[in-house]
């Protein structure tokens, strides 16, 4: 259901890579249905998932056919802005 990305480090083991390896920045949308339309931000700092709270919700009107595009915008002074 979810159409995100994963933004991995550069030790990365290429060859292993699979649903748990680890990753940096997981970054997109999550649309699973009618219960699930969110956008997805979860940085991995020192082994620990921080998770965005609140989740960045999406509306019913978001939820069609067409192509979105969405936008992570981080910046040196450790801020981000999310566009979509």
């Amino acid at each position: 259901c979810g159409g995100y990305i994963k933004l991995l480090g550069s030790d990365v083991d290429q060859v292993n890579f699979g649903g748990p390896t680890e990753y940096k920045i997981m970054f997109g949308p999550d649309i699973c249905g009618y219960d699930v339309a969110r956008i997805h931000l979860i940085f991995n700092w020192q082994g620990m998932n921080l998770v965005r709270s609140p989740d960045i919700g999406l509306e019913y009107d978001d939820k069609n056919k067409y192509s979105h595009l969405y936008t992570l915008v981080l910046k040196p002074d450790n801020t981000y802005k999310v566009y979509f």
